[in-house]
């Protein structure tokens, strides 16, 4: 199913919520760095962590580091934390890293790879329900019908190799947005 508009007003009854979240997972970029001004306030990452709280970071820096790279989360990865008392206080919040767009032929893997991530972890967590955004699109660049079809892509190879009941909330964040991954969708299930 997908929707469109706050990510956060589809979370009643998910288990998980899947944040598109940057490879420190030190919270949102720093509006003060010019690449990020014009996105200020409208991240899926600033909207995670302000309705969290501040436990959030704090459990996102209790991680371990991955590997000897000095990152918690490599991109194409994702990983969990636990809810705060002010969002999913049962659930999890998972950390999905995205990769910054170039083109189709370099970045495709990569964004595939982070939704095959993040539903690995979401089923291995035993989540029923999880809301997601359209991963890699905003600060990362990614056109929205090549998101579309790479998060189709996922869903289809996920499905097709996991014996599951997990549910994925897509919420886009425009109504563009929601046109083009239907539009991708019918393309690839509808006939």
């Amino acid at each position: 199913m997908s929707w469109y508009g706050d990510l956060l007003d589809h979370v009643k009854g998910a288990g998980a919520v899947i944040n598109s979240a940057n490879k420190n997972l030190a919270g949102p970029a720093r509006p003060e760095f010019w690449m990020f001004s014009s996105h200020a306030g409208e991240s899926v990452e600033e909207v995670v962590h302000s309705a969290a709280g501040p436990d959030l970071l704090q459990a996102c820096n209790e991680l371990t580091f991955w590997g000897d790279e000095g990152i918690r989360c490599p991109v194409g990865r994702a990983r969990a934390t636990s809810g705060t008392s002010s969002l999913l206080p049962s659930g999890f919040i998972i950390h999905a890293v995205a990769p910054g767009w170039h083109s189709f032929a370099t970045s495709a893997e990569k964004l595939v790879g982070t939704w095959s991530c993040s539903l690995d972890l979401a089923a291995s967590l035993g989540i029923g329900v999880v809301v997601a955004p359209a991963l890699g699109c905003g600060t990362n660049r990614t056109p929205a019908e090549d998101a579309a079809v790479c998060g189709f892509q996922a869903f289809q190879e996920w499905g097709e190799s996991k014996d599951h009941g997990l549910e994925v909330r897509l919420v886009l964040h425009t109504f563009d947005a929601w046109v083009n991954w239907t539009n991708v969708a019918f393309h690839t299930f509808g006939k």
